[in-house]
């Protein structure tokens, strides 16, 4: 139910016959005002850059542009298939929209999404033909695709946004008006590419600074599961914590997961680390055992303690709900000989695909 096209092959093809108009030329003039203005600001600025680009595209109401009523960006999780919005904003004429800054989810991994390449773009005309292909085939209607339509969106672009030929984030564009983006002209992919190249530069900076790559890397060469694998969990976090931490642990897991939950697995290592890379005299633990409790309000309570157990010991991280140094979002807190941490989860209602997408 969506499209493909290729902005970079498009440019290519016909920049000798590209005219810009009134309009057109003063969105140029202020997308690279802004990126003059924005290139080196701070992560909270950048969060701003979905305004920004709704203030630009809103400026004249004659063309493709002023049909723009949100515009979001996000971060994909390194070498995974959960996605973060960092940034997203949107006008008077999407209303109850809950696809804002914070928002997580798993996105199916053979998803039209994830298969995008750079340079390509993928558009779809109507949101309702998407809903009833779902309903076609007998699936349940992905999340996060009934929250677009709930949100009185009708049509949409996504861009990947990549370095060294890798994608580390999406930059949507979505309209409440059926096909804005069917007939794209030559100025229109000409725009598309500058706020592409745009929004790359100023969002790679920001997502170095939001993970930590070294750990990335290490949990790169780990599983990439969509679902917390007991089964798995001990022997992926021992080799995590020797290719990471530069230390041996023995990890003893006590879970009682009566539930499917969808909480990435990688992302469940990448906490643990992370608590333990800041437990002061950690290089005196041996055994780390783990317990594992799903609470009412949907999150996966962590008990971590240690033997020989720390007769004093403090957490020298974050404590509380946000880590403006990772995408994770959990709280961590003292439990005597040890912490307590918790992760948000989102129960699985029929399989892993129910999430997919922007």
């Amino acid at each position: 139910m969506s499209n493909k096209s290729n902005i970079y092959l498009f440019n290519s093809l016909r920049s000798v016959e590209v005219e810009f108009n009134k309009a057109e030329s003063l969105i140029i003039s202020r997308l690279l005002d802004m990126d003059n203005r924005l290139a080196f600001e701070s992560i909270d600025t950048t969060k701003n850059l979905s305004r920004e680009f709704l203030n630009i595209f809103n400026l004249d109401s004659s063309n493709l542009w002023s049909q723009i009523d949100r515009v979001c960006i996000s971060l994909r999780e390194s070498a995974s298939n959960q996605i973060y919005i960092l940034s997203a904003d949107q006008n008077e004429n999407v209303p109850d929209n809950i696809l804002i800054n914070g928002y997580s989810c798993v996105v199916d991994e053979n998803s039209s999404l994830m298969s995008l390449k750079d340079g390509e773009i993928r558009t779809y005309d109507d949101v309702e033909n998407i809903i009833n292909s779902f309903h076609s085939s007998g699936r349940k209607v992905q999340r996060s695709i009934g929250l677009i339509q709930h949100s009185n969106i009708q049509s949409g672009l996504t861009m990947p946004l990549c370095r060294d030929g890798k994608t580390f984030g999406f930059l949507f564009f979505n309209s409440t008006k059926l096909n804005a983006f069917k007939n794209l002209t030559s100025q229109d992919y000409s725009i598309l590419c500058l706020a592409k190249l745009i929004a790359q530069k100023i969002v790679s900076g920001t997502a170095i600074k939001l993970l930590d790559n070294d750990m990335f890397e290490a949990i790169e060469r780990r599983q990439n599961k969509n679902q917390l694998i007991e089964s798995d969990l001990k022997n992926d976090l021992e080799k995590l914590c020797r290719d990471y931490l530069r230390r041996d642990f023995s990890f003893i897991v006590d879970a009682h997961l009566d539930e499917a939950i969808l909480l990435p697995h990688r992302k469940y290592l990448n906490a643990v680390c992370m608590v333990l890379k800041n437990v002061h005299s950690v290089e005196l633990v041996s055994s780390i055992n783990l317990k594992l409790r799903i609470t009412e309000d949907f999150k996966l309570k962590t008990e971590m303690t240690f033997n020989p157990s720390l007769e004093s010991f403090k957490y020298n991280g974050f404590l509380g709900s946000k880590h403006e140094s990772s995408i994770l979002d959990f709280e961590v807190s003292n439990i005597g000989k040890g912490f307590c941490f918790s992760l948000k989860f989102e129960p699985v209602v029929d399989n892993l695909n129910y999430s997919v997408g922007l």
